[in-house]
């Protein structure tokens, strides 16, 4: 018998899973990474998949193949929308080790060695890859393994990962199946799979005791066979709600957490101020970490060390509110190969040739604003910058406004855009911002059709965010990168609902303020 830690490694459930003769045929060959078995599954499979052994969220997960003839092989490798081509194993190899290294230093959901996984080339639908998502629970009075929930994941045409974190798009199985097979042969393959599925979580409760929900990834190959991507003891179902209610609501009836207690309430917190305690209470939840800029306490070595890392952060208090005190600083590489450190305040750009009379500066800078504000929490934060899309050669973010309401759901009652001014680095109206309709901001990016989704999409973060600060009203302000990711920059407790008068549209602002009146302040 294992615990339910140990079991959370990957290798680990493949380990047990292996050990089933009926189950072993289902499971994608697996070896750690290293040089020799790397080479040895490339020359039988062609395409792998390297992932972290305790990863979650298809996080550092990267595609590898091996292509062109005998004497003259072409090594490529996928990683998020970046490929890398090679000339040689070696040449790859190294570049590689150097880029997981880099993961696991960085990515806080790609932890654990590496393995490599035979990659399976797997069906697609409407162009774009996909694979299934499968709950599975143990039935409350039977004690016997069920089938509760079945649906397929569509994954963001230029990744590798099919996960809802990465631009996975949810939708039915049957709509994604039933272009493969007849009415017939749909229900034949379901029923295999759910038996299949049922057959692998009594296999791994006989080994670990514990586990009372899992979620299974598999992927169908060209052959209609089903693959064993992965396994999740603590699978998140919400998407459920968006493909099939009566469905999502069939799993959390049955839901007792994810060892067999109940599921702990988040207990109703305090309005702090702190950025670092509102990051914190995001990071504790897989589905939003991905989400959240890297953040560390304002310090040399930290602030070295992120620069190194992201060439540009912001730094800014841990408690102010409406931008004040909000620096961005960076570190280029001019022409010549010598290095030069800047940093912007309000409108006024300072640039060092070393990083010592940098950090000097901005020390200085901080405390002298500490002084003039006689400020008691005089802590600063490092966050991670993002390059965020423009708007007529401005940056913007995005407010997102979720309220709660009288029959105690959580309602994002409002979306706006932000465009800082010219000569600023930040959006807030308070620094001289303009205030847009989110959609007109967003429509210079995309079409029409992928507008509509991305926007569902920020409502869902907004909605699934929101229950865990327990508050009548939340503002989150959503950072989007040059590839349309969305970054939680900043989660405000004391949302201004008036930035929404700015709107000529009043509907959003009627809406926040009669649910507004519904509680007190």
């Amino acid at each position: 018998m294992i615990s339910f830690e140990e079991l959370i490694s990957k290798w680990q459930k493949t380990k047990v899973l292996r050990k089933s003769g009926e189950i072993k045929g289902y499971i994608p060959e697996t070896k750690w990474l290293n040089k020799k078995n790397l080479n040895t599954m490339l020359e039988k499979h062609q395409a792998v998949f390297v992932k972290p052994s305790h990863g979650t969220g298809g996080s550092g997960v990267i595609k590898v193949q091996k292509s062109g003839d005998e004497n003259e092989p072409i090594y490529t490798y996928h990683y998020v929308k970046k490929n890398k081509t090679f000339k040689t194993f070696d040449k790859l190899y190294s570049s590689l080790k150097r880029k997981t290294k880099k993961i696991q230093k960085t990515k806080k959901r790609a932890k654990g060695r590496y393995m490599v996984q035979q990659g399976i080339e797997l069906l697609k639908y409407e162009n774009r890859s996909f694979d299934i998502r499968v709950i599975v629970q143990l039935n409350n009075d039977t004690k016997k393994w069920e089938a509760t929930g079945i649906l397929a994941r569509v994954g963001h045409p230029a990744k590798i990962v099919t996960n809802y974190s990465s631009s996975g798009i949810p939708i039915r199985y049957e709509q994604v199946m039933g272009s493969f097979l007849s009415a017939e042969e749909l229900l034949v393959h379901k029923e295999k799979l759910e038996k299949l599925v049922v057959q692998m979580a009594n296999r791994l409760s006989e080994t670990c005791n514990q586990l009372r929900i899992l979620g299974f990834d598999i992927g169908y190959d060209e052959n209609i066979k089903p693959w064993l991507i992965e396994v999740n003891l603590e699978p998140r179902f919400k998407s459920f709600k968006k493909t099939d209610m009566e469905t999502y609501k069939k799993i959390e009836s049955n839901f007792t957490g994810y060892r067999g207690e109940e599921p702990i309430e988040i207990k109703k917190k305090k309005r702090k101020r702190s950025k670092w305690k509102l990051k914190d209470v995001l990071e504790k939840h897989s589905e939003f970490q991905q989400y959240v800029p890297e953040t560390q306490w304002f310090n040399s070595t930290n602030l070295s060390d992120m620069l190194d890392r992201h060439q540009m952060v912001y730094v800014k208090p841990d408690n102010w509110s409406f931008g004040r005190g909000v620096i961005r600083v960076e570190h280029v590489q001019k022409e010549d190969g010598s290095d030069q450190y800047m940093f912007q305040i309000e409108t006024k750009i300072y640039s060092y040739n070393t990083f010592a009379d940098l950090f000097s500066s901005l020390d200085t800078e901080i405390k002298d604003m500490m002084k003039k504000r006689k400020a008691k929490n005089k802590k600063y934060i490092i966050q991670k910058g993002i390059h965020l899309l423009k708007y007529e050669g401005r940056i913007f973010d995005l407010r997102i406004m979720v309220q709660r309401t009288p029959d105690y759901e959580f309602e994002v009652t409002g979306i706006l855009g932000r465009v800082a001014d010219p000569h600023r680095i930040v959006t807030n109206f308070h620094s001289n911002g303009e205030v847009y309709p989110a959609e007109h901001l967003l429509a210079q990016h995309m079409d029409d059709e992928k507008l509509q989704s991305y926007i569902g999409m920020l409502k869902k973060i907004g909605g699934n965010l929101a229950p865990l600060y327990d508050l009548n009203a939340i503002g989150i302000d959503i950072g989007v990168d040059q590839d349309f990711l969305p970054w939680i920059i900043e989660v405000n407790i004391y949302p201004d609902p008036y930035v929404f008068n700015e709107l000529e549209d009043k509907t959003m602002l009627n809406r926040i303020i009669e649910l507004r009146t519904q509680w007190k302040k």
